[in-house]
C-alpha cells in the first residue's frame, strides 16, 4: 500500500478585517457578489471567488491559510464549523481580501494557477461576539486549498449557533441553505 503526503505548499497568517459580516476570498478586481447562504459558512460565487461569513459585523477575524496539493484530510475537532466548496479562478491569484479588495499580506491560496479549486473553511469563535465590532480577534479561520474539478460543497461540522440562524432565516425566506448532516469520516460532504 502506498501513501501518499499532502503537502503544504505556501502558508500564511493574518488579522483580517471584516466589514457587513465577511471576509472575501477574491480571484480579480470585482468583489464577489452573492448574498447566498448556502451552508452559512462559505458561499462560492458564480464568476470567481467566495464570501466567508463571520459572526463579528465588523473589525478584526484571525485568518490562517494554506495552499496544498492535493485535499488535506479533513480535521475537524477543534473547529465548530467546515465546510468546502468549489471556487473558479479564472484568472490571477485567488487571495483574502476586504469588501473594498484591500487585503492582509497573505500568499496567494491557488499555487497551481487559474482553474477550479476547492476552499475548506474552518470557523471558531462566530458565537462569541455576534454583531459586534471587534477591534481583537474572537473569531478564527483555517482556510485550505488545492487544485481539483468542480463538486459538490461538502459540509464536514455544523455547530455554531449563528450558522444555525443563517441557514434557519434562510430557509425562512426562501434562500438556498444548506441543511445536510454533516460528514465527519468519509470527507464527501453528501448525503444519498
Amino acid at each position: 500500500m502506498q501513501v501518499s503526503m499532502v503537502m503544504v505548499k505556501q502558508n500564511g497568517y493574518a488579522l483580517t478585517f471584516v466589514e457587513y459580516h465577511q471576509f472575501l476570498l477574491q480571484a480579480h478586481l470585482d468583489p464577489p457578489q452573492s448574498w447566498d447562504v448556502t451552508n452559512a459558512l462559505v458561499t462560492p460565487c458564480p464568476r470567481a471567488g467566495a464570501t466567508v461569513h463571520t459572526g463579528i459585523a465588523g473589525g478584526y477575524v484571525a485568518v490562517a491559510t494554506e495552499a496544498h496539493d492535493q485535499a488535506p484530510p479533513v480535521q475537524a475537532d477543534v473547529w465548530e464549523e467546515v465546510a468546502e466548496v468549489t471556487v473558479q479562478v479564472p484568472e490571477s491569484d485567488l487571495v483574502v481580501a476586504t469588501l473594498d479588495g484591500d487585503g492582509p499580506d497573505l500568499p496567494p491560496l491557488n499555487t497551481a494557477g487559474p482553474g477550479p479549486c476547492r476552499v475548506r473553511v474552518h470557523a471558531r469563535g462566530r458565537d462569541t461576539a455576534i454583531d459586534a465590532v471587534m477591534t481583537e480577534p474572537v473569531e478564527h479561520y483555517l482556510l485550505q486549498c488545492w487544485p481539483a474539478p468542480a463538486a459538490p460543497e461538502a459540509i464536514h461540522k455544523q455547530t455554531d449557533n449563528y450558522g444555525a440562524e443563517l441557514r434557519e432565516a434562510a430557509e425562512e425566506t426562501g434562500q438556498r441553505a444548506s441543511s445536510r448532516k454533516p460528514d465527519h469520516g468519509s470527507g464527501s460532504g453528501t448525503d444519498p
